[in-house]
């Protein structure tokens, strides 16, 4: 039986950034031994967990991107929480993002100009939206750290496909 990574990944999204056990996983899980032991040597295999002392796991910062994109994949905001880009005058551009997936689009096809979309990043504006209203910690980041269009849609692009 093949072991899907989406399967490992909804695992550990019990756990998110928490220690763990064999045991635990078995609990939380409702599977056998067996089986819990077979999905922690696949979870190591693929990198997903590290092991911080004998016998107590957690989840690595590869399998916690995986987590935030499953759920950044389910999850859009209503109107009151979309986010509204600017242009240099201040003016609001006419259209409301509420997931990662129209954040994604809004880029890749130009609905945004680079110019606009690059000063609500520098500024943070953009990044502190995907963090707390999203709650997309480790994506923020990434954002943050962007220095043209092209390499923030394709973080994006690596978001939207990992779900």
């Amino acid at each position: 039986m093949v072991i899907t990574v989406r399967r490992l990944v909804q695992i550990l999204a019990q756990f998110k950034d928490k220690e763990f056990s064999l045991e635990d996983l078995t609990s939380k899980s409702s599977i056998s031994l067996n089986t819990a032991k077979r999905y922690l040597r696949e979870m190591l295999r693929h990198g997903l967990v590290n092991e911080i002392s004998y016998g107590k796991y957690k989840a690595s910062e590869k399998a916690m991107e995986y987590i935030e994109a499953f759920e950044l994949a389910k999850k859009s905001v209503d109107d009151k929480h979309s986010y509204v880009f600017t242009d240099e005058s201040g003016f609001p551009i006419t259209l409301k993002i509420n997931s990662i997936e129209k954040l994604y689009i809004a880029l890749k096809h130009g609905f945004i100009s680079e110019k606009d979309a690059l000063r609500h990043i520098e500024k943070g504006y953009l990044v502190k939206w995907v963090s707390e209203t999203l709650g997309a910690k480790v994506l923020a980041q990434k954002i943050q750290q962007c220095k043209n269009i092209d390499d923030v849609v394709k973080i994006l692009e690596d978001y939207t496909r990992m779900a």
